[in-house]
């Protein structure tokens, strides 16, 4: 029973985790994702500007 105990509780934190680094991951993303739209929309504006 005590083992079995200790194993769920071993998945328990596997999973959260897990899970955590999935949120970090998701967030680095997004700050990633937020440095690069303006610069991208600014490239395209450029661009825009240029073709004129």
């Amino acid at each position: 029973m005590y083992a079995a105990g200790i194993d769920a509780a071993a998945d328990y934190y596997e999973v959260g985790y897990g899970m955590m680094l999935a949120q970090e991951a998701f967030q680095s993303l997004m700050v990633i994702m937020m440095a690069w739209v303006p610069t991208i929309l600014l490239d395209t504006i450029g661009l825009l500007e240029t073709l004129q």
